[in-house]
């Protein structure tokens, strides 16, 4: 656009725009939970589902959860997302529309609670770790339930490394239990600069005659900040080498594209870096 604002690269990005498609729900999926799992959508979505405002939210650069369970039915449905951009301003290109991947999330009534599964690793050396695991359990059935729990750790190659069982965890109706594992192990691969070692942590939660489970990633390793040395990774001085990396990929605009940023990623560190500060627009 030759008119268009030069502080957003001339780009026409204001205006109102729609997605519509159809997805099926298969008669094994009615009566567990639906969720529609949007990463990014610019700017305050909302979102129908079958003619029915399902849920949107207010914001472009946070992903959301609605819940389309009361409004799906077995077999052909379709949800609909309406984007609108004419409100906001912008002295950068924000992008419009649907930017990042949108997931149908089909859980058991009792399930692992959204975004509530956190990993830390309070304890690190080379010869031993501690791996803590924090989640909980949403019951969203009308009555009380009782649910089984299993946390397993594997390494990066599949093989289990630890696993603690947490049995007969009371869930009242449309609410949440906290649920906790901690692990130690020995001889663990760190994670590293040039070294990435990794490790998943899945938990499992059996009720009702139903099983729903979520897996995590995360690496082991030690990371401290001194005032007189600066920052340390496992136990040893690294020299940060960081850039700030925008949301979008240049020309390509905002629209994620997993082999442009292998791309970006590569020539950053070629370039040197070591560090990325990821959280510009939030």
């Amino acid at each position: 656009e030759p008119r268009g604002d030069a502080n957003t690269g001339k780009l026409p990005w204001k205006g109102v725009g729609w997605y519509r498609k159809s997805f099926e729900v298969s008669g094994g999926e009615i009566g567990k939970r639906l969720f529609l799992d949007f990463d990014g959508v610019m700017a305050s979505p909302e979102v129908y589902v079958n003619g029915a405002k399902a849920g949107g939210w207010d914001y472009g650069y946070l992903g959301f959860r609605v819940d389309a369970t009361p409004f799906v039915k077995r077999g052909a449905n379709v949800v609909a997302v309406r984007a609108d951009t004419r409100h906001i301003h912008s002295r950068w290109y924000p992008g419009a529309g649907i930017y990042r991947k949108v997931v149908k999330t089909v859980c058991e009534p009792v399930h692992v609670a959204h975004q509530k599964t956190y990993v830390t690793t309070p304890e690190v050396s080379a010869a031993s770790a501690r791996v803590a695991v924090a989640s909980a359990i949403r019951n969203d059935t009308g009555r009380p339930a009782v649910a089984d729990v299993t946390v397993t750790l594997k390494d990066g190659v599949g093989a289990t490394v630890a696993e603690e069982k947490i049995g007969r965890l009371s869930v009242a109706p449309g609410d949440e239990t906290p649920v906790a594992a901690a692990f130690s192990l020995a001889s663990p691969k760190l994670w590293d600069v040039d070294a990435p070692n990794l490790y998943t942590a899945k938990i499992v939660v059996r009720a009702a005659g139903g099983e729903d489970a979520e897996t995590i990633r995360f690496g082991i390793r030690s990371f401290a900040f001194l005032p007189e040395d600066g920052f340390h990774l496992n136990g040893r001085r690294v020299q940060l080498q960081g850039v700030n990396l925008h949301s979008d990929l240049g020309p390509l605009g905002m629209a994620f594209n997993a082999s442009a940023m292998r791309r970006q990623l590569a020539l950053m560190k070629e370039m040197g870096a070591n560090a990325l500060r990821t959280s510009h627009n939030c």
